[in-house]
């Protein structure tokens, strides 16, 4: 009972450091969406994309970044020429304050593999996606160097140890952290990534600074039209800054303390 308390007390603060002064922080409404050519079939709902990334997956299982979200009702197909454009309730700002500078995430299917099917981080699967930002809706800046269907790919629980996510999971992470960008995936097992990750539940990390806008309230995710596949958009978030993340990083921290007594 005493552990179950301390996971309880945990979510709660995770919703708090999560949802301050911005609602829940994750998109809130689609502005636009085209298909595109090639988009998967039975994967085109782009209300799927609204409100937080999938932790748990079908069949019960922990998402993770060896075991993506796949399910209809979790991630929208984008093809070739199609589009995405995602609304924020509140406007997300270039805040110096956020870590590593991050001030949105982009949640998608991606996931990592090895060519002798391990779970070690050689390859991730058909990365893709341009990202452009906006405030108004009308003038569009791009965020260089940012693919949306790309790493981290995204990690549901801190305590999950199976990489395909069969063994559950109690402790989740803050998919509104990033990772930090100095981290570098490759090579890694699955134990490395969860170290490396930290309480972020992964993602791609955009920073705006490099596009001339201090705040902005729209994302559009968009699938060139010379593109080799399809890509999957899962949600975005706004970055929390630095002290609630601070406090959620505390609070995972006596959780997992907890279980291992």
């Amino acid at each position: 009972m005493e552990r179950l308390k301390w996971i309880a007390m945990a979510s709660a603060a995770v919703a708090v450091c999560a949802g301050a002064a911005k609602g829940d922080g994750f998109a809130a409404s689609v502005a636009s969406y085209e298909a595109g050519a090639g988009a998967v079939a039975g994967f085109t709902d782009p209300g799927v994309a609204v409100g937080s990334p999938t932790r748990v997956s079908g069949f019960d299982l922990r998402v993770t970044p060896f075991n993506p979200p796949f399910q209809s009702s979790e991630v929208v197909s984008i093809g070739k020429g199609g589009h995405l454009t995602l609304e924020f309730e509140s406007l997300v700002t270039d805040d110096p304050g956020n870590p590593f500078g991050i001030d949105m995430i982009v949640f998608s299917n991606a996931f990592f593999y090895a060519e002798d099917f391990s779970a070690v981080a050689e390859h991730v699967w058909k990365p893709g996606g341009l990202v452009e930002v906006s405030l108004d809706g009308d003038d569009w800046r791009a965020v260089t160097g940012a693919v949306a269907d790309g790493v981290f790919p995204t990690l549901g629980f801190r305590d999950t140890t199976d990489p395909f996510g069969s063994d559950g999971g109690l402790v989740p992470t803050n998919f509104r952290v990033p990772v930090d960008p100095a981290f570098s995936p490759w090579g890694k097992t699955f134990d490395e990534l969860r170290a490396g990750y930290g309480v972020s539940g992964g993602g791609t990390g955009i920073d705006l600074a490099g596009t001339g806008l201090s705040a902005v309230r729209y994302v559009r995710i968009s699938n060139p039209g010379d593109a080799l596949y399809a890509i999957e958009i899962d949600a975005a978030a706004d970055v929390v800054p630095a002290p609630a993340a601070m406090a959620m990083a505390a609070v995972g921290a006596i959780v997992m303390s907890r279980r291992r007594r």
